[in-house]
């Protein structure tokens, strides 16, 4: 994405900022979560952190004028590969909240929905078959929420990506230089877990997850060492 953005992904423990202009990189910040500001990837107030965002961005010199996009939690988003017959966009509009008629637990009016097309199937002629579909479901109070927050922070959101969504864009760019259909995983060592995304080509194929975390570490080191678990930290 090009143009002046401040992109945030907002954990349990820190917040990462990264302030992006014409492409390049500008700045890159991250700073501890108040504890309990955020649990279980669900902002507790929406408020604190968007006074917290908005001193970040200040102590920070980044700039007001640009616009936000954010990571957004997987507890707060559905996500799903699936394989549709050929659609025209009206159509694919159409027929999306159906594939997540089995997770919403909410009427298909209260959600947004979008999607990427990550393939095509063909037929022996050449034909297109199939559409591989990687998609996407969020409430829309979920999108409102970030942002009012993020206006009260000082900054328009213009976009909110599923955490596959904005790995992928890595991946994407590791496919560019890569060798056909090589896999690759990228790791997110956090605070509670650790969480590994896989992709081929560029597109986003499946996770998993481990209950192990820095946190742990924390302890561990705390214990062995005989100090108090923030001076571990």
């Amino acid at each position: 994405m090009t143009g002046n953005i401040v992109s945030f992904d907002i954990g349990s423990a820190q917040i990462k900022l990264v302030w992006c202009a014409g492409g390049v990189c500008k700045a890159a910040v991250s700073a501890p979560v108040p504890d309990g500001l955020v649990r279980g990837g669900t902002i507790v107030s929406m408020d604190a952190m968007a006074d917290l965002l908005r001193q970040l961005a200040k102590e920070n010199n980044l700039p007001r004028s640009a616009q936000a996009a954010v990571i957004l939690p997987a507890p707060l988003v559905f996500t799903r590969i699936t394989e549709l017959p050929p659609m025209t966009e009206g159509q694919l509009t159409y027929n999306l909240p159906f594939e997540f008629k089995d997770y919403l637990n909410q009427e298909k009016s209260r959600y947004y929905f979008d999607y990427a097309v990550q393939g095509t199937e063909k037929d022996e002629s050449g034909e297109v078959t199939g559409l591989r579909l990687f998609a996407c479901a969020a409430l829309k109070k979920t999108i409102e929420d970030y942002r009012a927050m993020f206006y009260r922070a000082g900054y328009k959101l213009k976009l909110a990506l599923p955490e596959e969504a904005a790995f992928g864009n890595l991946a994407a760019l590791h496919a560019k230089t890569a060798p056909g259909d090589e896999d690759l995983c990228i790791v997110d060592i956090g605070h509670k877990g650790i969480r590994m995304f896989i992709y081929r080509d560029g597109h986003f194929r499946t996770h998993r997850a481990v209950d192990l975390g820095l946190w742990d570490l924390e302890q561990q080191l705390a214990s062995e060492r005989g100090v108090d678990p923030h001076m571990a930290h």
